[in-house]
């Protein structure tokens, strides 16, 4: 009977001691970049994320609640809104745009009804774009002075800035008020990094159109248009000229993407050119011949 006793003793002991052990791990902190591959799908909770306790388990997850809009809206987001599910052991963040930083509350009950607790907090870099962009003419040799910002906002802390093409600006790493003396029509762009190390790059948003001092536009006689713009499909280049012509299509970088050589008519000539090859962005239609020229942009979307 006393060995029994002795017996019951241990296992009680043991079993208090491996309950005293029991704990939970919520993971470890996350910061997250909205361009991440996983941006979508962050996951939390330790591997494993219940130990030593006596399954099977009970997981709560929490986080002070968060009111939505203006103060005293009586709206909130909790666990539920933000997880696509709160009571189980490794949870994906579905609502990443609530706040910037989120502190997770967990609350792991084992068979027995011992409790285990632990946090974590996991933070965001979202960024926002805007669709605007501004324009400037310049005579070949001129400068225009940008001072329009950036297209590109949000982050976490400070925030730097890297212009693009930038061997053509006098100071690419600030924000605004920096000047331009590109040789060719050039559209400029941006990435922003914030203080945790997330990138944003912008579209195209400032574009310098340089007129060549040599030449004062096409012939008084030549025709050019096109149509529709923006486009999305099929571009319509419409034109009439006596010379040989040579129609280019230039992207924002200043680079030619697409060449039509020879294209002689002696009164209107289209072409259409499948726009859907080409990235989304603002392009320059640039017809020449004769030793003249002229330009145009357009807008793929």
């Amino acid at each position: 009977m006393m060995k029994k006793v002795i017996f019951t003793i241990l296992l009680f002991i043991s079993f208090l001691n491996s309950n005293a052990q029991f704990t939970a791990n919520a993971g470890i902190d996350i910061h997250s970049c909205d361009m991440d591959t996983n941006a979508n799908s962050v996951s939390i909770g330790g591997v494993p994320t219940a130990s030593n306790g006596i399954p099977p388990y009970t997981y709560e997850w929490s986080i002070v609640p968060i009111e939505l809009g203006f103060p005293g809206s009586g709206l909130f987001f909790h666990a539920s809104n933000i997880l696509n599910d709160s009571t189980i052991s490794n949870p994906v963040i579905i609502e990443r745009n609530v706040a910037s930083t989120v502190v997770l509350f967990l609350k792991i009950t084992d068979a027995t009804g011992f409790t285990a607790y632990d946090t974590c907090k996991v933070s965001f870099s979202n960024f926002m774009e805007h669709l605007m962009w501004y324009s400037w003419v310049i005579n070949s040799g001129d400068s225009a002075f940008i001072d329009v910002g950036s297209n590109v906002g949000g982050g976490v802390g400070s925030l730097t800035y890297l212009w693009q093409p930038s061997n053509s600006l006098n100071d690419s790493t600030i924000e605004s008020d920096f000047w331009a003396k590109p040789f060719n029509s050039t559209n400029y762009y941006v990435t922003v990094t914030d203080s945790m190390g997330c990138q944003r790059t912008g579209a195209p948003f400032c574009f310098v159109n340089v007129n060549p001092l040599s030449v004062d536009g096409i012939e008084s006689n030549t025709f050019f248009n096109v149509f529709p713009n923006p486009v999305n499909n099929l571009l319509s280049i419409n034109y009439s000229s006596t010379a040989d012509n040579k129609i280019e299509i230039i992207n924002s970088q200043g680079q030619i993407i697409k060449e039509l050589s020879n294209q002689k008519t002696t009164g209107n000539y289209t072409i259409t050119v499948d726009t859907k090859q080409f990235a989304k962005g603002i392009y320059f239609i640039k017809i020449s011949g004769g030793g003249n020229t002229k330009q145009t942009r357009i807008i793929i979307y």
